[in-house]
Protein backbone atom coordinates (compact mmCIF):
# COMPACT_ATOMS: atom_id res chain seq x y z
CA UNK A 1 0.00 0.00 0.00
CA UNK A 2 1.46 3.47 -0.71
CA UNK A 3 1.21 6.50 1.70
CA UNK A 4 -1.00 9.13 0.96
CA UNK A 5 0.50 12.34 0.21
CA UNK A 6 -2.37 14.88 1.65
CA UNK A 7 -2.91 18.60 0.86
CA UNK A 8 -5.49 20.69 2.13
CA UNK A 9 -6.21 24.55 0.75
CA UNK A 10 -7.78 26.89 2.61
CA UNK A 11 -9.13 29.72 0.45
CA UNK A 12 -10.96 32.90 1.76
CA UNK A 13 -13.32 34.93 0.22
CA UNK A 14 -14.17 38.27 1.34
CA UNK A 15 -16.89 40.93 0.72
CA UNK A 16 -14.21 43.48 -0.32
CA UNK A 17 -12.03 41.59 -1.63
CA UNK A 18 -11.40 38.47 -3.08
CA UNK A 19 -10.20 35.58 -1.95
CA UNK A 20 -6.70 33.79 -2.90
CA UNK A 21 -5.68 30.01 -2.39
CA UNK A 22 -3.47 29.59 0.27
CA UNK A 23 -2.03 26.25 0.00
CA UNK A 24 -0.87 24.31 3.38
CA UNK A 25 1.30 20.69 2.96
CA UNK A 26 -1.24 18.55 5.59
CA UNK A 27 0.50 16.70 8.30
CA UNK A 28 -2.04 14.28 8.44
CA UNK A 29 -5.06 12.84 7.18
CA UNK A 30 -7.33 9.68 8.32
CA UNK A 31 -10.24 8.74 6.16
CA UNK A 32 -12.26 6.67 7.46
CA UNK A 33 -15.49 4.23 4.93
CA UNK A 34 -16.72 2.39 7.60
CA UNK A 35 -19.52 0.75 4.96
CA UNK A 36 -21.55 3.57 2.86
CA UNK A 37 -21.04 6.78 1.10
CA UNK A 38 -22.91 8.45 3.43
CA UNK A 39 -20.88 7.28 6.65
CA UNK A 40 -17.68 8.32 5.36
CA UNK A 41 -15.90 10.79 7.33
CA UNK A 42 -12.18 12.61 7.14
CA UNK A 43 -9.99 14.54 9.65
CA UNK A 44 -7.16 16.50 8.49
CA UNK A 45 -4.50 18.39 10.42
CA UNK A 46 -2.22 21.18 8.68
CA UNK A 47 -0.08 24.16 10.20
CA UNK A 48 1.87 26.67 8.76
CA UNK A 49 4.39 27.99 11.50
CA UNK A 50 6.16 30.26 8.84
CA UNK A 51 4.04 31.98 5.63
CA UNK A 52 5.36 34.13 2.83
CA UNK A 53 1.19 34.10 2.50
CA UNK A 54 -1.31 36.70 3.76
CA UNK A 55 -4.67 35.75 4.91
CA UNK A 56 -6.87 37.52 2.86
CA UNK A 57 -11.00 37.91 3.75
CA UNK A 58 -12.17 37.20 7.33
CA UNK A 59 -14.51 33.35 6.65
CA UNK A 60 -16.01 34.52 9.95
CA UNK A 61 -18.41 36.99 8.07
CA UNK A 62 -17.74 35.86 4.60
CA UNK A 63 -17.15 32.13 3.25
CA UNK A 64 -14.46 29.62 2.78
CA UNK A 65 -13.63 26.45 0.75
CA UNK A 66 -11.22 23.89 1.86
CA UNK A 67 -9.95 21.72 -0.69
CA UNK A 68 -8.67 18.14 0.11
CA UNK A 69 -6.24 16.48 -2.18
CA UNK A 70 -4.86 12.49 -1.39
CA UNK A 71 -2.49 11.01 -4.28
CA UNK A 72 -1.93 7.33 -4.27
CA UNK A 73 -3.22 4.70 -6.15
CA UNK A 74 -6.55 6.50 -6.56
CA UNK A 75 -5.93 10.28 -6.49
CA UNK A 76 -8.73 12.31 -5.37
CA UNK A 77 -10.08 15.81 -4.40
CA UNK A 78 -12.81 17.00 -3.46
CA UNK A 79 -13.76 21.01 -1.83
CA UNK A 80 -15.99 21.51 0.88
CA UNK A 81 -17.72 25.25 1.54
CA UNK A 82 -17.37 26.15 5.28
CA UNK A 83 -19.78 28.64 6.49
CA UNK A 84 -19.87 31.42 8.89
CA UNK A 85 -22.26 31.52 11.65
CA UNK A 86 -23.10 29.80 14.99
CA UNK A 87 -23.82 26.06 16.31
CA UNK A 88 -26.84 25.09 18.05
CA UNK A 89 -24.77 25.94 21.49
CA UNK A 90 -24.25 29.72 20.30
CA UNK A 91 -20.91 29.30 19.36
CA UNK A 92 -19.23 30.45 16.37
CA UNK A 93 -17.73 28.37 14.12
CA UNK A 94 -15.04 30.00 13.37
CA UNK A 95 -12.47 31.72 15.67
CA UNK A 96 -9.16 33.67 15.13
CA UNK A 97 -8.14 36.80 13.84
CA UNK A 98 -5.87 37.72 10.10
CA UNK A 99 -3.47 38.05 12.58
CA UNK A 100 -3.56 34.96 14.89
CA UNK A 101 -5.18 32.97 12.05
CA UNK A 102 -8.52 31.31 12.02
CA UNK A 103 -9.91 28.11 13.74
CA UNK A 104 -12.98 26.19 13.02
CA UNK A 105 -14.41 24.16 15.41
CA UNK A 106 -16.62 21.56 15.21
CA UNK A 107 -20.68 21.09 14.14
Amino acid sequence: MRPIVAGLALVVMATTALGADQRILGSQLVVKNPSTADKRSFVGKAKEQTSPNAIVGNPAIDVATLTVRAEGDNPSAQTFLLLQGTAISGKPFWSGSATSGFMRGKR
